[in-house]
């Protein structure tokens, strides 16, 4: 719930009232509103009263939830509200510039304030429950509209109506491509942005954004959790603040799998979270039925494997080790030829591997707590064979970033191939099914742009 603060100036010399600081601002002696917590500010007029609204978003003390606040103050003439709200801009968006920009001087110029080009926003109305379009309209439209964030919605129909306008947008004509869906929207543009012929141009110029509306909402999870952002219970506001806030030189640069099957060498995925094969693809692919249930879908189906007796798998995997002699590479042996002798391979059973580029599975599940956006690696999250008892220890302290047992295992690679031995199953890229057998991957550092630079950084010391 918004907490509305109003205050009163007098006389129509309301910019020298306006105090700039490394900190904040404030006016008319008012209480400091840091730079981290503001997302906008508007100009306002009703008849002989003018007054300048600020909008800010602090964290709640006890809860760490940001909370909105409206800060309203009247001043005496629309000219110097205008001017309060125009100094008050140019300091908000050099805040976090990589230049070290200081706040715009009061007694300076009036500043000129230049609006980017409108965001493409994606809303997958059938994402999760089924309920993405009635999310945004209640809690991200009004952050946007704070923000005066400028944008596009698009309420997609289909898969290949999200490609179509991935692959066609021309690059010029927007500041990025937000997503309002879950994971498999993401997977869905960040491939189709590689296969464009100008796909080296598309992904430097057309940055992601993503808002969580799905079941899982592995990558917002990960992106935010990195970012000091993460909240449970306030994940989609938090998301478009962060996306509100995010300044163009210094946006997140995120690590891309290259996936190959033994039928698609020549044109392989693309995934930006993960490849899992074992129980976690059967519980991903098998709880579908049960989506109007959102992320809980999940827990269920787990549950019901684990009174069943989970499933053993046997494979065979084989990683390039994450050594600082072991260089990124750029391209894999066929699946007709053996790995490098640098590699290591096992061969045994395994209950579940999720090749991993995030470091959220979902919301709940948080197993890589080393996770960096761009660190050119993966986490091979391996779940061995056990006794019910150490798997349900094992994989509840996964789920909170705690490996206990000889049961789970994290390994750094900077590339792998998994080879399933026994036949039937699953396998998921980015939660969306692909086709059961070998898949190998390596990773591409930090190939597309993500719409997020963290909270807005204070003004640097000394800057006044």
């Amino acid at each position: 719930m918004a907490s509305v603060d109003s205050s009163s100036g007098d006389g129509n010399n309301g910019l020298a009232k306006l105090s700039l600081s490394t900190a904040g601002f404030s006016y008319a002696g008012s209480e400091l509103i840091r730079w981290s917590d503001t997302i906008g500010c508007h100009c306002e007029r009703s008849r002989s009263v003018c007054s300048l609204t600020v909008f800010a978003y602090p964290r709640h003390r006890r809860s760490g939830k940001r909370e909105r606040r409206v800060i309203r103050w009247q001043i005496g003439g629309f000219q110097d509200a205008k001017e309060c709200q125009l100094h008050l801009l140019a300091a908000l968006k050099s805040v976090g510039n990589s230049a070290g920009a200081p706040p715009v001087e009061p007694d300076g110029p009036c500043p000129s304030v230049t609006w980017p080009k409108p965001c493409l926003i994606l809303l997958n109305p059938r994402s999760g429950s089924g309920k993405a379009y009635d999310l945004f309209l209640r809690h991200v439209n009004p952050i946007l509209a704070d923000a005066d964030f400028p944008y596009q919605l698009v309420v997609t129909r289909s898969l290949d109506h999200v490609r179509e306008l991935s692959t066609s947008v021309p690059i010029d004509s927007v500041s990025g491509i937000v997503i309002v869906s879950g994971d498999g929207l993401v997977y869905e543009v960040v491939n189709s942005l590689l296969n464009r012929p100008d796909a080296e141009a598309a992904v430097r110029s057309i940055p992601i954004g993503v808002v969580p509306a799905g079941s899982g909402n592995a990558v917002v999870s990960s992106l935010l959790n990195y970012l000091g952002e993460f909240h449970p219970d306030n994940l989609i506001q938090h998301a478009a603040l962060s996306l509100v806030k995010h300044r163009p030189d210094s946006l997140i640069n995120l690590d891309v799998g290259v996936i190959q099957t033994p039928t698609n060498t020549d044109r392989p995925l693309h995934c930006v979270l993960s490849v899992t094969w074992g129980l976690i693809a059967d519980v991903d692919a098998e709880s579908e039925r049960f989506r109007i249930l959102g992320g809980a879908r999940f827990g269920l189906l787990l549950t019901k494997k684990c009174l069943a007796g989970i499933k053993r798998y046997r494979g065979r995997l084989s990683y390039l080790p994450a050594d600082p002699a072991n260089q990124l590479i750029d391209s894999l042996p066929n699946f007709d030829q053996p790995v490098p002798t640098s590699w290591t391979v096992l061969e045994r059973d395994f209950y579940t591997i999720g090749a991993l580029l995030m470091s959220h599975l979902a919301e709940d599940f948080f197993p890589v707590t080393d996770w960096q956006p761009d660190d050119g690696l993966w986490r091979l999250f391996c779940v061995y064979p056990c006794s019910r008892s150490q798997f349900l220890r094992g994989f509840t302290g996964a789920a909170k970033g705690r490996l206990e047992g000889d049961s789970i295992e994290v390994i750094r690679a900077r590339a792998f191939r998994l080879e399933p031995l026994t036949p039937g199953g699953h396998m998921m890229i980015d939660g969306e099914p692909m086709s059961y057998g070998p898949v190998q991957g390596w990773v591409m550092p930090g190939k597309v742009r993500v719409l997020m630079s963290g909270k807005c950084q204070d003004m640097p010391a000394g800057d006044k």
